[in-house]
């Protein structure tokens, strides 16, 4: 299996002098295609910098980082025409939009691509993740569980490579995150995209074929 990510000595500082933060610390990592990696730590650790660092979100300080064997661009237009036509993402606050229904908040990333929905595979994704009845409900209508299913379904819609999760359960109770859990695994191997969550959770931790621990901005595990 060929890589898909290759971080080499990524460090990521914030601040400036004296106020400087390490984040990230020569982080060397390889992530192959339709892994599911769960990256865990305490509070303050740098999971979710290197979450955005994979995303292209952030540009680290130092060192280097290739998807598909290509380093990150530069531009940050190219990498966020890369994050809208290759990853999906999945929050902890859903990031649902209010004034939009389920069915637009779902196909809202074809929308603002310009692109024709792909009717098939939003009526399958309705019916794979059990929002059949809710496609007319704005988000105040609907409890965490089913939010949170929306912007899974939000995150397929246009057939990502790679699907990042921050904590995609922190707002839900154990019955609803062990169901949105099953569900993003589930979907995984039918849909073969890489996996790459943060989470606080040993057991969710847990249920990932590779863990990432980190700790003070540096890889423990990998």
């Amino acid at each position: 299996m060929e890589n898909l990510f290759e971080l080499k000595h990524v460090s990521c500082f914030f601040g400036k002098n004296d106020t400087v933060t390490k984040a990230l610390e020569e982080v060397n990592l390889d992530i192959l295609k339709e892994e599911c990696i769960s990256i865990i730590g305490p509070s303050g650790a740098g999971k979710s910098t290197l979450l955005n660092v994979l995303a292209g979100i952030i540009k680290p300080t130092t060192g280097v980082v290739l998807y598909k064997g290509k380093p990150m661009p530069d531009s940050i237009s190219k990498r966020a025409n890369i994050r809208l036509n290759e990853f999906g993402f999945i929050f902890q606050s859903y990031n649902l939009i209010p004034t939009l229904n389920v069915r637009d908040n779902i196909i809202l990333p074809v929308v603002m691509n310009n692109e024709k929905v792909d009717l098939a595979l939003y009526e399958k994704l309705i019916s794979e993740i059990n929002l059949s009845g809710h496609e007319k409900k704005k988000p105040n209508q609907l409890s965490g569980g089913l939010a949170q299913r929306v912007s899974i379904a939000r995150a397929l819609i246009k057939k990502p490579t790679v699907v990042f999760a921050d904590e995609p359960t922190g707002n839900l109770d154990s019955v609803n995150g062990n169901a949105v859990f099953s569900l993003l695994f589930e979907l995984a191997e039918k849909y073969r995209y890489t996996l790459i969550y943060v989470t606080h959770d040993k057991e969710k931790s847990n249920l990932a074929k590779r863990i990432i621990t980190i700790k003070d901005g540096k890889l423990i595990e990998s």
